[in-house]
């Protein structure tokens, strides 16, 4: 009969592998890899912003703002905002007047009786002559401080109204298409080469001529006249 020593190591399981001895040293290893993988990435996102911000080429993305001031949209004046509605009382109309637009401080051409300045607006502050007399730059009446003031990128626009039986003129209903269709007549040629043009029509029962000016740089002016005159309401 065995005896109970073999019989137990017979018994006994018979090991699959051999033990790891090994096992603890590459955990340590691999933390130790990790460590140095993450301070590699950190090391190299540093070193990117770092040269974002010293590039010259960079690339600089400007948010533009929307002013708080509420504006309205005009009919015909597509995405142009106009400021908010200028009242005049005295000769009973409003308008809206974009911003970088400013009413002259006074009556441009005095001398006028039919038709009366009623608004002179221009890119650059205007101010009347303080000379006496007529005072205008060409038969078109339009003021030499307008010609002298607006420059080679100013622009302006002067509303005249007729007074019913006093002077010659033709005046056409407004159109339906708003101001982009009114016939804008040539007028006189001034000594800087700007062209002036001049339309004439009817709105709630009164008569208007529109005499505009455009320095050579005036790239936009022609659109804002437009909408701003779209915006014109005259009290009939």
């Amino acid at each position: 009969m065995p005896d109970i020593i073999s019989v137990l190591e017979r018994a006994a399981a018979v090991p699959t592998r051999a033990p790891d001895l090994d096992r603890p040293h590459r955990r340590t290893r691999a933390r130790r890899i990790a460590l140095v993988s993450a301070a590699l990435v950190i090391l190299l996102a540093a070193s990117l912003s770092v040269f974002a911000l010293s590039s010259p080429h960079r690339v600089t993305v400007r948010v533009v703002a929307t002013p708080s001031t509420s504006t309205t949209s005009q009919p015909g004046s597509g995405s142009l905002q106009l400021l908010p509605t200028y009242h005049d009382a005295k000769n009973h109309f409003a308008i809206g007047i974009f911003d970088g637009w400013r009413p002259s401080s006074g009556t441009l051409a005095p001398w006028l009786h039919s038709p009366h300045e009623i608004l002179s607006l221009a890119t650059v502050p205007l101010a009347p002559s303080s000379l006496p007399g007529n005072q205008a730059a060409c038969p078109s009446e339009v003021p030499k401080v307008v010609v002298e003031g607006i420059g080679h990128d100013g622009a302006f626009v002067g509303i005249y109204e007729w007074i019913k039986g006093e002077g010659v003129y033709s005046a056409e209903p407004w159109p339906a298409g708003g101001a982009g269709s009114l016939h804008w007549g040539p007028g006189c040629r001034l000594a800087t080469g700007a062209p002036v043009q001049i339309a004439t029509f009817t709105r709630n029962g009164r008569d208007f001529s529109v005499t505009k000016v455009l320095g050579p740089g005036a790239v936009s002016a022609d659109a804002e006249i437009d909408a701003m005159l779209n915006s014109f309401a005259p009290t009939p």
